[in-house]
């Protein structure tokens, strides 16, 4: 699949530190967002050594002519073993004066297998996809958090959970406890069409619709990504922000 990407991240307006990463390997076809977890003491390293780890166990697996089965196979894998180090990391770290040492991350990651794309989800990270012809993208991944599992079982209405407190708590993500077990998603990519990966300091910030139409707009996708950031800071900032946009070659 030929593809033309780009990758930003910023502070935003109300962080003191960028715990924010991405990948954007056309090379490779391999695409992420990391977003370090904020409750613990070192989310941002987790999120620095997830985007640093993937394409390593990832370029030592891919063949040509994959298909997306096994490039699931090697995405999966490839979590659960940062997921293990990470979480190794963390018990090693651990001393009676810092008990609550911990490095957690999620991961949001895309890689090409032909005309394919395989997504791989952990944490609250998230994928979408705008269809050529379309005027409104559609989310692919599933937020691992208990504000999801809270409107699943009917225990609050969907427009509640973006702010509501459970949505900031991880049930999974790079980091936790064996096994790490991450969605995998298959979407048929066609020529023209934009999918975007982003942490929650985007869509927290903006509706669907807002970010539907600054991807229509936007002529290529580094105007895409500066576009989104800045609009998620006019709206507040109030999270770091990551964006991760891939055009599909016509």
């Amino acid at each position: 699949m030929r593809t033309a990407a780009a990758a930003l991240t910023d502070i935003g307006r109300r962080r003191n530190r960028n715990m924010d990463e991405t990948i954007a390997d056309t090379a490779l076809g391999l695409f992420a967002v990391s977003d370090g977890m904020g409750g613990v003491s070192n989310g941002a390293e987790a999120s620095k050594y997830t985007v640093k780890q993937l394409p390593a166990l990832v370029g030592e697996l891919k063949t040509a002519g994959m298909t997306p089965e096994r490039a699931g196979e090697i995405l999966a894998g490839a979590v659960s073993q940062i997921s293990d180090a990470l979480y190794e990391r963390s018990a090693g770290a651990v001393t009676p004066g810092n008990a609550n040492t911990c490095f957690g991350a999620t991961l949001c990651a895309l890689l090409f297998a032909g005309d394919s794309a395989v997504f791989v989800n952990i944490g609250d990270s998230r994928a979408y996809i705008l269809r050529k012809g379309k005027i409104r993208m559609r989310r692919i991944t599933r937020d691992h958090n208990w504000a999801t599992d809270m409107v699943e079982h009917g225990l609050i209405p969907a427009s509640k959970a973006k702010n509501h407190p459970a949505a900031s708590a991880l049930r999974r993500f790079c980091g936790m406890p064996a096994p790490a077990e991450p969605d995998l998603f298959v979407e048929k990519i066609a020529p023209g069409d934009k999918i975007l990966l982003c942490s929650d300091g985007l869509y927290g910030m903006l509706s669907d619709l807002a970010v539907s139409r600054i991807l229509l707009a936007a002529e290529t996708p580094g105007a895409a990504c500066s576009a989104l950031v800045a609009a998620a800071n006019a709206a507040g900032g109030r999270d770091n922000i990551a964006v991760v946009v891939i055009c599909a070659g016509e």
